[in-house]
């Protein structure tokens, strides 16, 4: 169950590299990774990596529809 999802910048603003860096936590452990296009690209530690009860596939839909809720906000 993720706990938080923060979104804390925008990488290389008015670019074609534009991405969005984001902190989930989830189940007390934070991750940190990229969003662009719908699609997430995770820093290392991965979540998949550790045993959670969400499967990584259910979190990353999670992550995208949060951060397109939160973008849509923006415009």
């Amino acid at each position: 169950m993720i706990q938080s999802l923060r979104i804390v910048e925008d990488v290389l603003e008015n670019s074609s590299h534009q991405r969005w860096h984001f902190e989930v936590i989830l189940d007390d452990k934070k991750y940190e990774g990229y969003y662009k296009d719908d699609d997430v690209d995770w820093f290392q530690m991965q979540p998949d990596q550790d045993n959670h009860a969400m499967p990584l596939e259910q979190l990353e839909d999670e992550v995208k529809r949060r951060i397109n809720e939160w973008l849509s906000t923006l415009q």
